[in-house]
């Protein structure tokens, strides 16, 4: 039978209570919980120094209550496997208060709310966070969520950046680098190019028909410049080896270790490479949200429009469904509105089963539903469930518990 999970919000703890959370949640036949008791730069547990002697960042209370202790007595009550959600790099607190551990994008310029995933301290501190929870709290997993160099989808830069992934230039992620033997003066040169065709411009649009035009396209870039496939090839390794090192550090605590992760399509812009995360992760969970993902891309590709003007809708639609791996929408509202059909579930899904046998993988689909915003009603989040359900996943996961309506929780509930 397949399990089915959701992930929570700490503020619905904080405000509804985890009693009243989880009783929800069994009503509707749900079997899993992931929590985010680690968001924002603040941990919703109680910490002990003991696990972060050796970096200098450390937790941040979010809240008086012990939310984590919470919900390891409501799961008891009600049945319920309990995760324990870390969001990894983004952590506007530490970021600001430690701005050397920042990521450092092709331009040379800080993220103000991200952390870079080869940093020691971020390292160490992201270890101590997975280790305290592990051997404190009686949690049947700890999920790692953004542990991965950051996307950008920022309107004054062109997709081409994507190429060669937006972030992280710091010291750390370059000595690393050139220690595994990445030629950084050639690949500086690709850097230094990026830097000018990557900005918003009239001029700079016939990139992205030259770069992103066609698979061929993609192609022969990769061909003609080895190095940035290096580089690529060095930011997975680097995400792989922050997750091993993690790993090592809770494995005898016997609690699972799992992620949230891209879908196969996407991932390797976010050095997220499931034929390396398959030797570190108990689980995986593939983030499919095929109803929200135009949504939030459109969010990006309005920006670019505004600047360059409305008549380039069509090029843009073309370059991003060409990098999402969809057909062209036939326009911006519709793709902001339907987001990405539903046989995409099946179709990333497999993918991932490509590379992980469908007995250790959670699919991630979307639940929210709001008329005026997404159109995600039943019938189609039921299509998107059949269409995941194909690879036979030990389970899936449905994002999120506060904005998903009761009749889709219902739907859910006949799994």
């Amino acid at each position: 039978m397949v399990e089915v999970g959701f992930w929570v919000s700490w503020r619905d703890i904080y405000e509804k209570t985890a009693d009243k959370v989880f009783e929800k949640l069994a009503k509707y036949n749900v079997s899993r919980a992931s929590i985010f008791v680690v968001a924002e730069g603040k941990v919703f547990f109680k910490p002990k120094d003991k696990y972060f002697t050796e970096t200098k960042l450390k937790p941040v209370k979010g809240c008086k209550r012990d939310l984590l202790a919470e919900c390891v007595e409501a799961s008891r009550e009600y049945g319920l496997k309990l995760t324990a959600t870390v969001v990894c790099v983004v952590d506007p607190l530490h970021a600001e208060k430690n701005p050397e551990c920042r990521l450092i994008d092709f331009r040379g310029s800080p993220h103000p709310r991200a952390l870079c995933p080869n940093n020691p301290d971020v390292q160490k501190y992201l270890r101590g966070l997975a280790e305290n929870i592990a051997y404190e709290y009686e949690v049947d997993e700890v999920e790692l969520d953004y542990i991965r160099f950051k996307r950008s989808r920022e309107g004054f830069l062109l997709p081409t950046h994507l190429l060669i992934g937006r972030h992280c230039y710091c010291s750390f992620c370059r000595e690393k680098a050139v220690e595994k033997g990445l030629d950084w003066k050639s690949f500086e040169k690709i850097i230094e190019m990026f830097k000018t065709i990557s900005e918003t411009s009239h001029e700079n649009l016939k990139y992205l028909k030259m770069f992103l035009g066609s698979t061929g396209d993609l192609n022969r870039f990769y061909l003609e410049h080895p190095e940035v496939a290096d580089w690529l090839r060095f930011r997975a390794e680097s995400v792989k080896e922050l997750i091993a090192f993690i790993k090592e550090s809770v494995e005898k605590s016997g609690v699972a270790l799992s992620a949230d992760l891209f879908y196969p399509t996407l991932s390797w812009q976010v050095g997220q490479d499931y034929s390396l995360l398959r030797e570190v992760l108990d689980t995986v969970k593939p983030m499919i949200y095929t109803a929200r993902m135009g949504a939030w891309e459109t969010k990006y590709i309005k920006s670019i429009l505004d600047r360059v003007g409305w008549e380039y809708e069509d090029l843009l639609l073309e370059t991003i469904s060409h990098l999402l791996g969809v057909n062209k929408p036939s326009s911006v509202k519709d793709f902001e509105y339907y987001g990405l059909p539903p046989e995409i579930a099946s179709r990333e899904a497999l993918k991932v089963a490509e590379y992980i046998d469908p007995s250790r993988i959670y699919v991630g689909l979307y639940s929210g539903y709001d008329p005026s915003i997404v159109y995600n009603p039943p019938r189609r989040l039921l299509d998107a469930i059949k269409e995941a359900l194909k690879i036979n996943p030990k389970g899936l996961y449905f994002f999120s518990f506060s904005n998903t309506p009761e009749e889709n929780f219902e739907v859910i509930s006949r799994l």
